[in-house]
């Protein structure tokens, strides 16, 4: 009888240190998740900020083009140049 008894409290004691594993593992999990989300916003913003930026350089290049300040352009150069600035500025918005 006595040893039933202590093996039930043996088995209890081990059931309780499982669920804290259990707990412990849970909490290890979400803050890798966290750490990992935190990463992806870091790695967007990089490649966002790292595309923005040639993509300003081409619009202000293609905008002076077609202002003048590289020359004068006769009417098909301007019709394409206006239409690659529109294609730029659309690629722009979408990221």
């Amino acid at each position: 009888m006595l040893m039933v008894f202590l093996f039930s409290l043996a088995l209890s004691n081990r059931i309780k240190e499982v669920q804290k594993e259990k707990v412990m593992a849970q909490k290890q999990a979400i803050e890798n998740l966290h750490k990992s989300d935190q990463l992806k916003d870091e790695f967007l913003a990089n490649t966002s900020h790292e595309l923005r930026t040639p993509l300003n350089g081409i619009i202000g290049i293609l905008e002076s083009v077609l202002d003048g300040r590289a020359g004068n352009l006769n009417k098909n150069q301007k019709k394409n140049s206006f239409l690659l600035l529109l294609a730029v500025v659309n690629d722009f918005i979408i990221w």
